[in-house]
């Protein structure tokens, strides 16, 4: 569907930004709606119009296409095109669909991975507009709604992955060098299953292996605490937020490491 097929300047440009309106628009672009791209974003941009985010990928070195998304005046500049998925109220283009004249003078520009054209005087030139490489921490994974975006000065959000617990602050930068700074990292958090449940009768704990009662214990200081509804015990320290290792109850069902008995003849 393209800007001329039912998308009117309406859609893609703020009210109040004249140039916009002015524009002069002799290919329409070609927009698949509901449909946007999650990865290989080099530049996340908000509160511009549709056109503009169409400018900004013609600027911008080893943009593809664009994902616009309308209630919240986003623009995703994008890399090599990866699969599309379907998001609702999201517009993808594809650059190449475009008429590169939007661009004016950087619409020849030869700048390099990670920089844009910019006009300076009469003139253009590059400069550092996003990282090269994706943002990247050892056992964490992206806990940005859109997807992660490279934009120089960009504060990335992440999570730790399962069994995973985080230790300094959840972003990553990519600063003015196009270079990543992660301000955190994540920690294994020690914890297994040692096989004791109180599950059958609660506050008589048995373990799974024979069925036969405690005759010693090592509880870490305040457990068990949690009742009918915490019936398993596993051995933490950090999980648990506790200086010492040792036994704590909790709910069955969360996936943990566990220890196993072995005899030895």
């Amino acid at each position: 569907m393209s800007i001329s097929g039912g998308l009117g300047l309406t859609d893609v440009c703020h009210k109040d930004n004249l140039d916009c309106w002015k524009q002069n628009i002799r290919q329409a672009g070609v927009l698949q709606l509901e449909t946007c791209q999650s990865t290989d974003i080099l530049r996340r941009l908000i509160r511009i119009s549709m056109l503009e985010c169409v400018k900004e990928c013609m600027v911008t070195s080893h943009c593809t296409g664009i994902n616009y998304r309308q209630l919240w005046l986003m623009c995703d500049i994008l890399g090599d095109l990866k699969d599309l998925t379907s998001e609702i109220n999201c517009v993808y283009s594809a650059i190449k669909t475009w008429n590169n004249s939007m661009a004016g003078e950087c619409k020849n520009h030869t700048c390099k991975n990670g920089e844009k054209c910019v006009i300076d005087a009469d003139n253009w030139k590059c400069e550092p507009a996003f990282c090269v490489d994706s943002p990247y921490s050892l056992n964490a994974v992206s806990a940005e709604r859109f997807g992660p975006y490279r934009n120089i000065g960009a504060a990335v959000k992440f999570k730790c992955k399962h069994n995973y617990e985080m230790n300094g602050k959840p972003y990553s930068q990519c600063l003015p060098s196009m270079q990543w700074e992660n301000w955190f990292s994540c920690v294994e958090k020690h914890v297994a299953w040692i096989g004791l449940n109180d599950i059958t009768n609660e506050g008589q704990w048995n373990w799974i292996s024979d069925g036969s009662g405690l005759n010693y214990t090592n509880w870490l200081l305040g457990e068990p605490n949690g009742f009918e509804i915490e019936n398993c015990v596993n051995y933490c320290k950090e999980y648990c937020r506790k200086t010492v290792y040792g036994w704590n109850d909790e709910g069955c069902h969360s996936l943990q490491g566990y220890i196993c008995e072995r005899y030895f003849d």
